[in-house]
């Protein structure tokens, strides 16, 4: 099974239904992958016995999460070096790791959510 990892609390949120509708349309079952909420973008060492139960069991891991800003003391770069200590420092392995907006620049989830918006049809 594919396990993904998102810093939303729960799975109401619109992060972790924008992914789960995006998986969905891509062909993929239930069965396939879970989407699993840590509650928060420090808290993805409360999830390190799924990580290993799964890595155990051939499973991927995935994290997703959003890079944050320099103002909020991350950004990118600081935000991919913080995950890839934190799992090396639990012995948790990951298959991948995507930072929204575009796993490049500096952003949250919501950066996304507003470039996509037709803004025409949608005022903010």
């Amino acid at each position: 099974m594919t396990q993904i990892f998102i810093e939303a609390r729960y799975e109401k949120t619109s992060e972790y239904v924008f992914l789960n509708t995006i998986i969905k349309e891509l062909g993929f079952s239930e069965e396939q992958y879970k989407i699993i909420c840590v509650g928060g973008n420090s808290n993805l060492v409360k999830a390190a016995n799924k990580f290993k139960e799964n890595t155990i069991e051939g499973g991927k891991n995935l994290i997703i999460f959003d890079a944050d800003t320099p103002a909020t003391g991350y950004g990118f770069s600081a935000t991919l070096q913080r995950i890839n200590q934190e799992l090396q420092s639990n012995g948790m392995q990951a298959d991948g790791i995507f930072l929204f907006p575009n796993n490049t620049d500096d952003g949250i989830f919501e950066n996304l959510l507003e470039k996509l918006m037709q803004k025409e049809t949608h005022e903010q």
